[in-house]
């Protein structure tokens, strides 16, 4: 009889600490719905980076044309206008309402 108790009693707490081990390996802080969550955030940063970087890209090629061994001349002008706030003579100026 105190053999049988003891086999149950093993088995009893053998059951609860595979209970609670697989408990915290699905549900747990590093289980898989933690690595689910965090394969999705990764996949969104990764979207995200992509648009920053083509981005950068983007200003990296803008700011190329305005070196002075590679100046381009509407690059200038543009840039020239709107920092100054002008427009040329032949340009078809539209005003729109401040909001």
């Amino acid at each position: 009889m105190r053999r049988i108790r003891t086999q149950l009693f093993a088995m009893f707490l053998s059951l609860m600490l595979l209970g609670y081990f697989g408990y915290h390996g699905i549900h747990g802080k590093h289980g898989l719905n933690a690595s689910h969550r965090v394969n999705a955030e990764l996949v969104s940063l990764r979207a995200e980076l992509e648009a920053l970087e083509r981005e950068k890209a983007a200003l990296e090629h803008r700011i190329s044309l305005m070196l002075p061994e590679s100046l381009d001349p509407d690059m200038l002008d543009e840039s020239a206008r709107s920092s100054l706030n002008f427009a040329h003579p032949n340009d078809l100026v539209i005003l729109r309402p401040a909001d």
